[in-house]
């Protein structure tokens, strides 16, 4: 592992990112920061608080409160909505075969940081500043290579890495990128739901 400049760090603000920056945190450990200016946490909060309207008014929003596929048309009310939500993640944990690499898994945690910042899928700068906190403290999650088909490709993957910061699959799912984790990972650890404690 490269050793990074004191101070450095990969700002997540919505924009792009170059590929070399991600390859720097998968590989390098480049800290990742996710931005708190004003106009940031203002374009995250309209769409938080936008789909969050929705589902209390009904509105239909893919994957929500609808369900899938083909199923797209049926609609889930809200109660529905609150007390399948954990069934709709676990539903997605059937991996399988050797997990695939560190770095790779890094890779992915950041690519999903990314494109979540956009501002489009209405999640909080929290779940941002959580999955930045794993990767700054080397937690990663152990995700299955085979599982994954459909048009996303990725659902399976992403439930691991979901489920983990979750602390579903946190106790003896999570490698440590260092020996020695410190404080950092204590921080990142205590954002995160304990495997046995209730929800």
């Amino acid at each position: 592992m490269k050793t990074v400049t004191k101070g450095a760090a990969l700002l997540i603000d919505g924009g792009p990112v170059c590929f070399e920056d991600i390859v720097a945190v998968a590989k390098d450990g480049l800290p990742v920061a996710v931005s708190k200016s004003p106009a940031f946490l203002r374009k995250m909060a309209v769409t938080e608080k936008a789909l969050m309207k929705s589902i209390r008014e009904g509105i239909a929003v893919y994957g929500v409160n609808t369900g899938y596929g083909k199923s797209c048309g049926n609609r889930i009310d809200l109660k529905a909505v609150i007390k399948n939500a954990p069934n709709i993640l676990s539903f997605h944990g059937c991996g399988t075969g050797e997990p695939i690499g560190i770095e790779e898994t890094r890779a992915a945690m950041l690519t999903r940081i990314i494109c979540l910042a956009r501002g489009y899928s209405g999640v909080s700068v929290a779940l941002l500043d959580q999955m930045a906190d794993f990767l700054n403290a080397g937690i990663t999650p152990v995700v299955p290579c085979e599982g994954s088909v459909g048009a996303s490709g990725d659902l399976t993957p992403m439930y691991y890495i979901g489920a983990a910061l979750d602390g579903a699959r946190l106790l003896g799912a999570v490698r440590a990128r260092r020996a020695v984790i410190g404080q950092r990972a204590d921080r990142a650890l205590g954002r995160t739901r304990r495997a046995d404690a209730p929800p």
